[in-house]
């Protein structure tokens, strides 16, 4: 049986949703990289007790940030973030 293209795309999508969580369903780590869906990315870029710093690279400019893990899991489930990757390299 041929899969079609649009099933493939599909199925990738579900395989891709899977793998992403939404922010309130983890616990954030340093190195943690969520995108949404217009591309825009978050990168956490420390976490010490409940302060978090992180980095909104949108539109092409970098803004770094810092305030409470409250405020950075409001920025992530109001912007549409998802967990993407987490790189271990900060």
């Amino acid at each position: 049986m041929k899969i079609t293209e649009g099933q493939l795309r599909k199925i990738i999508r579900e395989e891709v949703a899977s793998l992403s969580e939404a922010p309130r369903a983890r616990r954030p780590m340093l190195g943690d990289i969520y995108m949404n869906p217009q591309r825009h990315q978050i990168s956490i870029e420390f976490l010490e007790g409940g302060n978090a710093g992180w980095e909104l690279l949108a539109r092409g400019k970098a803004k770094s940030m810092d305030g409470t893990l409250a405020d950075l899991q409001q920025a992530l489930e109001a912007g549409g973030f998802v967990f993407s990757r987490n790189e271990q390299a900060y």
